[in-house]
């Protein structure tokens, strides 16, 4: 598809990914001891977003408390680009840091994009502009592409609530004075002035307003690189280096389990944007797990120093194929092996060279000594 903006929503992002063997309809999410995500059944069960964990238990006691953990996010929020990537590589894959996914998407095949949908219990939308995609998206059921032609524009404005507008960060408290004041639509809503939402509503009506006029499209997507593999953590300040290194070596672990690549480089960033960052480059993709988390929180350390106040970190990983080495021609047992064989076959005739520190010229750094001397 051409001439619009293609968007992906998965609701139950958070809760996916932390399903694992466990019931996914029952999963919740917690989050410095608060419910951070939770799955469609628990949500409609009577809980919410914000409870303390007894009062979650209270409501309904058969739910599956676990704690947030963004390894698991990164892991499957790889899994679903992975999968969209096979419909188009178009992907502008947003970070992950909200219970939902939103993943803009352009030049998609439909019927591909069918399947990641029917697989992800996901939803799409597709429109003139990014932010009516987004409300397409919202607004479509499971596993379904809602298309809204510029035609169509209008009449689904008029049937998307003022009150939904919730779901998209905006107040809630304003937003019921406008259903009250008869502005329960879309349609309606947009007929009001910047003046009029700002002078009641100050700033939230200022952002009410672009959000309802804003024309931006997508434009050109540049392709994603499935090679690449990012991750995110809270800056924790009371971590020590110990901890740090667990955290990433955890995350790195769960990038090299389904991949045959190697680490080739990384970055590592911190702050809002990664506005300060360092990179490292391997002379060889490497799956030695402690030499990079090792690195990656050296680099951390000294990043931290520069730092007051820091919310995250972000890890960007890029992957290529293993050298085509025999890295196991070498090791110990072999070598043992190697060793008796030839001596057994060539007795007192085989040899190796062996260093002398104390040489004076470069002719007698090494002498010969009998290979089964050790």
């Amino acid at each position: 598809m051409g001439g619009g903006c293609g968007m992906f929503y998965l609701p139950n992002f958070c809760a996916k990914a932390h399903s694992g063997d466990k019931s996914e309809k029952r999963i919740v999410v917690i989050h410095k001891s608060r419910v951070y995500a939770l799955s469609s059944e628990m949500l409609r069960s009577g809980i919410n977003r914000g409870f303390g964990i007894p009062r979650a238990i209270s409501v309904n006691p058969n739910c599956i408390i676990v704690n947030r953990n963004r390894t698991l996010e990164q892991a499957y929020y790889r899994s679903v680009l992975e999968d969209l990537y096979r419909t188009t590589p178009q992907i502008l894959a947003h970070d992950v840091g909200t219970p939902e996914l939103w993943v803009e998407i352009n030049a998609f095949d439909k019927r591909k994009l069918k399947r990641c949908l029917n697989k992800h219990l996901a939803k799409a939308g597709y429109a003139r502009t990014r932010n009516l995609s987004k409300l397409a998206a919202f607004t479509a059921k499971c596993s379904e592409l809602l298309v809204v032609c510029p035609e169509k524009e209008e009449a689904f404005l008029k049937l998307f609530k003022t009150r939904d507008l919730r779901h998209f960060g905006f107040e809630l408290e304003c937003l019921e004075i406008l259903d009250l004041l008869g502005f329960r639509d879309l349609h309606s809503l947009s007929k009001l002035t910047l003046r009029h939402l700002t002078s009641q509503f100050g700033k939230e009506g200022h952002r009410l307003f672009e959000f309802l006029t804003d024309e931006t499209t997508t434009g050109i997507i540049p392709s994603w690189n499935p090679n690449s593999i990012t991750i995110e953590n809270n800056v924790e300040w009371d971590y020590s280096e110990s901890d740090y290194k667990s955290q990433i070596t955890a995350a790195i672990e769960l990038v090299l389990k389904k991949e045959r690549k190697g680490i080739f480089s990384f970055q590592i960033g911190i702050g809002e944007g990664s506005k300060r960052r360092e990179t490292r480059t391997f002379d060889h993709p490497t799956k030695n797990v402690n030499k990079v988390a090792t690195l990656a929180v050296y680099l951390l350390k000294r990043l931290l120093k520069t730092e007051d106040e820091l919310s995250k970190y972000k890890i960007d990983f890029y992957l290529k194929e293993l050298d085509n080495v025999q890295s196991n021609l070498w090791g110990q047992s072999n070598w043992n092996l190697l060793k008796s064989t030839l001596n057994n076959r060539f007795p007192q005739k085989c040899f190796l060279p062996a260093p002398i520190a104390s040489a004076f010229i470069p002719e007698d750094i090494n002498i010969l000594r009998p290979l089964d001397a050790g």
